[in-house]
């Protein structure tokens, strides 16, 4: 009969119970509230919703970058990783983050998976040729509907922290309702034939309809499609026709398409304008990014951007 020395015996006791208690990396529920929930989210925006419902009682990390483009992006073995480690995933859905369902089935992932449209009644939705319009967000009742689902999937995960999640989102949700209060008396201090706009990607139906504006055109259809010569004259003509001041880019995408235009017509651009993805500040939050939005367009319009 072979002996094992005293010292292995006790390394060999250490290493069993450790294996027994490791935490399970899936979708159960942090024990008494112990620790955050772990959340992943397909945007920065999303991960700001999540953090001002949870609070400290989330963990929650963005897989597409700042200033990256959600439509495009392409997951990284990194992001599997995060994935797989999730208790709970945030995504839009309709169409917007459409590459999240693969790299779920990749990670294997126990987490549970939200799309935060669902969250907004289909009647709202803005439909161009059958397809909804994703980018329900920009409309901070919107909003407040992607908080309260999400308050609702971390009370289902973790129960003790309930009225945490509760009180933050009834807090968040004022919030919104100031700030949507805030930009409509803005925006009504610009004339209302000046407030037209040639908008970058067909990202801002949404946010024109709360605030007021009116998106004249768009200068990329679709993601990763460039318009083509008779597209861009038609910008032109429509620019000059409708007597339109501001054409619109974004900071996920090149200004050159929006500044060949704005020069061939003497329009003002707004180059940095967010939509889908947060920044650095003054732009780090939600409620800075449609500050930091509105008040760009209100001085373009009036002139003083």
């Amino acid at each position: 009969m072979i002996r094992l020395p005293r010292a292995a015996v006790w390394l060999c006791c250490l290493l069993a119970v450790a294996a027994c208690s490791r935490p399970n990396t899936g979708g159960a529920p942090p024990s008494g509230g112990s620790a955050p929930v772990r959340v992943v989210a397909t945007t920065t925006v999303f991960a700001d919703f999540v953090k001002s419902v949870g609070g400290d009682r989330v963990d929650v990390v963005s897989l597409v970058p700042k200033g990256g483009d959600v439509h495009t992006f392409d997951p990284r073995p990194t992001d599997i990783t995060a994935v797989a480690d999730a208790q709970l995933v945030v995504a839009n859905g309709l169409g917007l983050d459409e590459w999240l369902t693969k790299l779920a089935a990749d990670s294997g992932t126990k987490a549970r998976i939200i799309n935060l449209a669902d969250s907004v009644p289909k009647d709202q939705y803005i439909v161009e040729d059958g397809i909804p319009n994703p980018h329900l967000w920009l409309d901070p009742d919107d909003a407040a509907l992607y908080a309260t689902t999400i308050r609702d999937a971390l009370k289902a995960l973790d129960p003790a922290d309930g009225a945490v999640f509760d009180a933050n989102t009834t807090a968040y949700r004022a919030k919104l309702a100031e700030l949507k209060k805030w930009g409509q008396e803005l925006v009504a201090t610009v004339p209302a034939d000046q407030r037209q706009l040639i908008a970058f990607h067909d990202a801002l139906p949404y946010f024109a309809r709360t605030y007021g504006f009116k998106i004249a055109g768009v200068i990329l259809r679709a993601p990763g499609q460039d318009p083509s010569a008779s597209d861009i004259a038609a910008l032109v003509k429509a620019i000059r026709d409708n007597h339109i001041h501001v054409v619109v880019s974004e900071v996920q995408f090149s200004d050159k398409l929006a500044k060949t235009i704005a020069d061939e017509t003497g329009a003002t651009i707004v180059s940095d304008l967010y939509d889908d993805s947060l920044g650095d500040a003054p732009v780090d939050s939600y409620d800075a990014l449609v500050r930091y939005d509105i008040q760009q367009l209100v001085n373009a319009m009036k002139g003083g951007g």
